[in-house]
């Protein structure tokens, strides 16, 4: 509750104003409930509304979707802030670029406010979010902007595997039924880190169904059953693996790349960008191993990610990303 008036503020005073504001209050305890109604007296764009019980994140989202009356929905989290002229910038993103969901970079601050640090977006264009999606959530979800009719066509899932990946579950769901998304690379959104978050909570659980998803996405591409371990790796979700599950990883992110190639069709600067994203993802992979494994696989990631870093580090924007990991 803290930060409710500054995520409020941050929406009411958007640049664009034709707006319906949705607040939906989960049974909150604090006093979330007052805020929200004094709020609502100052501005009648500002809809109120109390869940008689508790419905949880994908059972409320799913609600304001179906209560929303206008043509796009714009999502955004309490305890964030939306640079003023956000919606404003995606809408016209998402006309423009003639995509059906569209998001942005993001800022993050700490419980203070204080900028800790600004994002790096991987996948901008439809053809590298569609890539990404194999192997990390491509787009944010609290920052999005969408067409509503594609959100009452793909509700998000209540079934347990989507619980905590809600978001990453759907997109691939999407990508598969041909939506298309696009990123704006301008930052356009502060996400607070909270330690309280659910996704903090919940983190386990978030990389198990996380590892689901994306092992139904990627055997969606291939045709083939998957080995859930060396899953794992490609989508950098993993714990104590053996060099030969890294190496397994690898391939993995090679195979999905050539058949996508293949399937797509993309441009020749297309194919460059999803290189990059191959690049950044084995780089991820190379320094959680680092991270977190024992001496023997520490000295192998070490090699790998030297010798990943010395292939392209010619290339500015690969540099720019690995001054962004340290």
């Amino acid at each position: 509750m803290p930060f409710l008036p500054m995520a409020l503020d941050s929406i009411v005073n958007q640049t664009y104003t034709n707006l319906e504001i949705i607040c939906i209050n989960d049974g909150s305890s604090d006093e979330t409930p007052l805020v929200l109604e004094e709020y609502a007296k100052k501005d009648k764009r500002i809809r109120v509304i109390h869940n008689e019980s508790n419905l949880k994140l994908i059972g409320t989202l799913n609600k304001a979707i179906g209560l929303a009356k206008g043509d796009f929905i714009a999502r955004m989290d309490a305890d964030d802030i939306s640079h003023l002229d956000r919606i404003e910038k995606l809408l016209t993103v998402l006309i423009n670029e003639k995509v059906d969901v569209v998001s942005c970079n993001s800022e993050f601050i700490d419980m203070e406010g204080k900028k800790v640090s600004k994002g790096f977006l991987k996948a901008i264009t439809s053809v590298e979010i569609k890539f990404a999606s194999y192997f990390f959530t491509p787009i944010g979800h609290p920052n999005l902007l969408s067409r509503k009719e594609l959100f009452l066509q793909h509700t998000y899932s209540t079934d347990s595997n989507a619980y905590h990946t809600e978001d990453y579950e759907l997109w691939t769901r999407m990508i598969r039924n041909g939506v298309r998304f696009a990123n704006n690379d301008e930052v356009l959104y502060s996400y607070r880190f909270n330690d309280n978050s659910v996704s903090r909570k919940f983190e386990e659980i978030q990389k198990t169904n996380f590892v689901k998803s994306a092992q139904i996405h990627q055997e969606s591409l291939l045709e083939r059953e998957l080995n859930r371990d060396v899953v794992r790796v490609a989508v950098n979700r993993f714990e104590n693996p053996s060099i030969s599950f890294i190496k397994a990883g690898f391939e993995l992110i090679d195979e999905i790349s050539t058949v996508f190639v293949q399937n797509e069709k993309p441009t020749k600067q297309a194919i460059k960008s999803l290189r990059f994203i191959v690049t950044t993802q084995k780089t991820d992979v190379a320094i959680q191993a680092l991270k977190i494994g024992n001496l023997k696989l520490k000295f192998h990631a070490s090699f790998l990610l030297l010798k990943i870093i010395s292939f392209n580090f010619l290339n500015k924007k690969y540099r720019n990303y690995i001054f962004s990991k340290f």
